[in-house]
């Protein structure tokens, strides 16, 4: 916390002594003023005595500036992520489907990233080898591929040192040594209460895979997104699926646009977008989250207990 404060002694001691010198003498015990006197009890410290800062008669316009450490504050941490933006496109076999994979782990990985997260359903692209005459067809033919699925994530995740971020189920909260994350799912994230009680317990940075089909669908999940990120003061990271993809049982629309978003209060861009891909283009949007320790420091102050309403 960093504060102004008044010197109203020193117009008794002025022209027999400067401000600094003042000021100094009072932080010793020799001297005593009723303003830097309590700010002194109160846990501040004098950074350095300013003139004409403020418009204060009784202290000659002098002025003192404080700062009283957040005992809260933990270190700075700095966290790299890659949001996937997953171009749905017709996959031959399932090495195009591990190709893909390995393309969005290689580029988090050349960019110093700690953390990747994937969109929601983008394995909807393994429809297009996949043999079956129904949407229940397909789908059972996917889950033959979740072995290989698990142990292909795993295998790149070893290989590139990587956190890859996919959906599951339930809610749950990951501490890791960079920060302690949590997951919300697409639709999800359009509950502010969900998120506010991950906040309550630690929770960092969450991650938002996502799919929708049109622009409208899209900004409901960004426009909830960047929200909870205000109101939480965290920083909530989402990805999703571009382009179309044309299966046996018809075709699958996607829209989307991969973004990191910032609690606004904080010294980012205007909007509170830290950094976005472009829309409907394969690609990702990387992005050093700033100090991530500072941010949860900050946050503490939500987590509070709520007062019961009265009876």
């Amino acid at each position: 916390m960093v504060a102004y404060g008044r010197i109203p002694g020193y117009a008794d001691h002025a022209g027999r002594m400067t401000a600094e010198a003042y000021v100094r003498r009072v932080i010793a015990g020799e001297l005593q003023d009723p303003s830097l006197g309590a700010h002194l009890k109160s846990g501040f410290e004098v950074r350095k005595v300013q003139l004409d800062i403020t418009v204060d008669g009784a202290s000659l316009n002098y002025s003192t500036y404080l700062e009283m450490a957040n005992p809260d504050f933990a270190s700075a941490r700095r966290v790299r992520v890659c949001a996937a933006q997953y171009q749905m496109r017709p996959a031959r076999s399932w090495e195009d489907v591990v190709y893909s994979m390995e393309f969005f782990a290689e580029t988090a990985d050349s960019y110093h990233c700690h953390f990747l997260l994937l969109p929601e359903y983008f394995m909807y692209h393994a429809f297009s080898y996949l043999q079956g005459e129904s949407m229940l067809g397909l789908v059972t033919e996917l889950a033959k591929l979740h072995d290989q699925y698990q142990e292909t994530l795993a295998r790149l995740s070893r290989k590139y040192g990587l956190y890859i971020i996919e959906p599951g189920e339930g809610i749950r909260i990951f501490d890791t040594p960079l920060a302690r994350i949590a997951i919300q799912i697409c639709y999800d994230i359009e509950f502010p209460e969900v998120s506010r009680l991950l906040t309550l317990a630690g929770v960092e940075v969450i991650f938002v895979p996502f799919y929708t089909d049109e622009k409208k669908a899209y900004w409901r999940v960004r426009h909830c997104a960047q929200a909870r990120a205000v109101e939480n003061f965290i920083y909530v990271v989402i990805a999703g699926n571009v382009g179309s993809l044309r299966t046996r049982i018809g075709s699958f629309l996607t829209y989307g646009q991969s973004a990191v978003l910032t609690p606004r209060a904080c010294s980012f861009p205007e909007k509170g977008r830290r950094r976005r891909s472009r829309p409907e283009r394969r690609g990702h949007c990387g992005l050093r989250v700033g100090s991530v320790g500072a941010v949860a420091a900050a946050a503490r102050r939500l987590r509070a207990p709520a007062a019961r309403p009265a009876a």
